[in-house]
């Protein structure tokens, strides 16, 4: 690393940069480059020439900040890459690359570099023709460090939804049947619960929606209850059961007179009692 550029290291500097100036006379040509492009291009023999006889091309890059690499790549020849930093050429600090031999990539890389115009040389070390690549990558501002996202609980399951629980009839006779009907959501298990007047109870697993026909004896209160993991919600009903009234039964005596012959002892049947009938004396 050296004065904020990073180079790939490799053997030492083949020579100085004397000699990597252009000639004196008009440039042959400029082209803009923009921060993420790649340029696939060529140093001919009609390109402009440093005085040490070798070709190059002139890019102009106005960078907006951040980390920048630019990267000269050749099969045909050894690459040298020249990087004058903002102003750009000619007033400019410059910065020569060439620390690989033969030829793998040149690159100049440079931290938090910043926003301005870059002028860019595309050069051969020796004399030399042929094609290249160059390219600019942009990454704006400073290199973030990554930083885990917190996960986040999942929020809690609504409680079950009890759309609907009700009866057909809620005061019916002795004997007589009702009907309870039930409609929910949301609901991982639901069951019904009863408990009559006369202390009895008891509960049992319900599908919903559904029905059920019952015939309670007496008066009974009925209780949904539908569980999901956030907890229950529950709905209540009252059948009313109305009893059956019995009249009252009295047994019944004849007298018979005691002048009256004694006759046969039979059973006369006389309202709901069977009660014999004996002659008097």
């Amino acid at each position: 690393f050296i004065g904020g550029v990073i180079v790939t290291p490799s053997a030492p500097a083949k020579e100085s940069a004397e000699g990597k100036v252009p000639d004196p006379g008009t440039p042959k040509g400029e082209f803009p480059i923009s921060p993420g492009q790649t340029i696939n291009e060529s140093l001919s023999s009609s390109d402009d020439q440093f005085t040490d006889n070798t070709y190059y091309d002139q890019y102009n890059l106005n960078w907006p900040g951040g980390d920048l690499s630019i990267t000269l790549d050749s099969n045909d020849f050894d690459e040298y890459l020249i990087v004058f930093e903002p102003p750009g050429y000619p007033s400019g600090n410059r910065v020569d690359v060439d620390t690989q031999s033969g030829t793998p990539p040149e690159t100049y890389q440079k931290n938090n570099a910043p926003a301005g115009n870059y002028t860019i040389w595309a050069n051969s070390f020796d004399p030399a023709t042929g094609s290249y690549q160059i390219s600019v990558s942009q990454s704006t501002g400073d290199t973030p460090t990554p930083t885990a996202t917190p996960t986040l609980p999942a929020p809690p399951q609504p409680l079950p939804n009890i759309y609907s629980f009700s009866a057909t009839k809620y005061n019916i006779d002795w004997g007589e049947s009702t009907t309870l009907q039930w409609a929910l959501d949301g609901a991982e298990w639901a069951h019904l619960r009863y408990v009559d007047a006369n202390g009895g109870s008891g509960e049992y697993g319900i599908v919903a929606p559904g029905s059920e026909v019952i015939t309670p004896t007496t008066t009974t209160t009925y209780t949904l209850i539908a569980h999901n993991s956030s907890g229950e919600t529950t709905a209540q009903l009252v059948v009313t059961v109305n009893p059956i009234n019995f009249l009252p039964i009295f047994p019944t005596m004849i007298v018979i007179p005691a002048d009256t012959p004694t006759p046969t002892p039979t059973l006369m049947f006389i309202g709901p009692i069977l009660t014999p009938i004996i002659p008097g004396p």
